[in-house]
């Protein structure tokens, strides 16, 4: 992987998490109890919050695309499972989630796993 595509890859990872985190911050807002699917869909489509994360995650996207175009598939997409670290991370970050120890443990493992498929 050249190092441009592995920075598109990294930027493009980080705004898929920071996307996730967005989201999920909009739902903490969105009383889904009681809720139609129309008034439910009205409320989600309404939050800038959620609307955010859905721009985030499109931009990610695009960036993603390029990353593609430069990269055997089964090189890039390993690097995927570090939006599953980033997401963990800023979780407990900003909205103060448990990390457990297996979680700790899971996370080096993804990490660990990705610097081997990078390295060959």
């Amino acid at each position: 992987m050249t190092a441009q595509a592995l920075a598109f890859a990294m930027v493009s990872i980080s705004l898929s998490a920071c996307a996730q985190l967005l989201m999920k911050m909009g739902m903490m807002n969105v009383p889904t109890s009681g809720s139609s699917g129309t008034e439910l869909i009205f409320k989600v489509s309404t939050n800038p919050l959620i609307l955010g994360g859905f721009l985030t995650y499109g931009i990610g996207a695009v960036l993603w695309l390029k990353v593609l175009s430069q990269t055997e598939l089964s090189m890039a997409y390993p690097f995927v499972s570090l939006g599953f670290v980033l997401v963990a991370i800023l979780s407990w970050l900003v909205l103060g989630e448990h990390l457990s120890v297996g979680r700790v443990v899971g996370i080096a493992l993804v990490v660990a796993g990705v610097v081997i498929v990078g390295k060959t």
